[in-house]
């Protein structure tokens, strides 16, 4: 199985997010709070219902300054893989 596309939107702050490593190897660099843990949360999440620890009680939904969730938003995450020469997606 390889990922094609994964398209975050309003997960765990990320308000709208896409990469497209095209079946090709991805690494993920960057600063500390940057990003790099809800990415992969948010693949886990959609294959698995869990975090990348395993967890299944977290927060997907965007927060306020008070740590409450925003509202009205749409949380999405959309994957598309090739999967032995046929395409698969998830949402």
């Amino acid at each position: 199985m390889k990922l094609q596309s994964l398209t975050l939107t309003h997960f765990k702050g990320i308000a709208a997010l896409t990469l497209t490593p095209g079946g090709q190897d991805l690494s993920l660099l960057g600063d500390n709070a940057s990003g790099k843990t809800t990415i992969a949360d948010a693949l886990s999440w959609l294959l698995w219902g869990k975090d990348s620890l395993g967890s299944a009680t977290f927060e997907i939904k965007t927060l306020d300054a008070s740590n409450e969730p925003l509202h009205k938003l749409r949380h999405e995450v959309e994957a598309d893989f090739d999967v032995s020469g046929k395409s698969l997606t998830l949402k």
